[in-house]
């Protein structure tokens, strides 16, 4: 059986997309302190302007900030990126496998989708806005992928285990 143009192109735009996934959270974990170390210099200068006074404005925005940064320590971005990480290899490993035309292949990147879109909520906290936003993003691209691939799935062929 011969592989699509669109199937083709979806697992090109899987090639890509989970490569940059696994380099940008290595690169993600290896930065994890710099990374929190510039956010708590933003939250002192931010208390260094303070006027002494606690204005609506004032409240508001440490409220916010409040809210970007609760939860997100060294600890919280290298356990994330290690789950991005192994979630980005199952979805390169099922576009790998559906290039090849193996129904596999779905299975392996409905799990890496699944793991992209729990993980950030279990380490990160579901009252955290990063995690949050993460998971929204990695279950609307992921989700549209899954159904992409499965209407593209009659192409499949089933690997025979014996």
């Amino acid at each position: 059986m011969k592989r699509s143009t669109f199937l083709t192109v979806l697992c090109i735009l899987t090639f890509v997309g989970s490569t940059y996934g696994i380099l940008s959270n290595v690169y993600g974990y290896f930065g994890a302190k710099a990374s929190v170390a510039k956010l708590n210099e933003v939250k002192e200068k931010m208390g260094k302007y303070s006027t002494g006074e606690t204005s609506e404005g004032e409240k508001m925005s440490k409220d916010l900030v409040s809210t970007f940064t609760k939860g997100i320590t060294v600890e919280s971005i290298r356990n994330t990126a290690i789950a991005s990480v192994i979630s980005s290899v199952c979805c390169l490993l099922g576009a790998l496998l559906m290039w090849r035309l193996k129904k596999e292949g779905f299975y392996a990147y409905l799990l890496g989708t699944i793991i992209g879109i729990v993980a950030p909520l279990v380490i990160m906290g579901t009252d955290n806005f990063v995690g949050i936003i993460g998971s929204i993003f990695v279950a609307v691209v992921g989700i549209a992928f899954c159904v992409m691939y499965f209407l593209n799935s009659d192409q499949f062929t089933k690997t025979e285990m014996g």
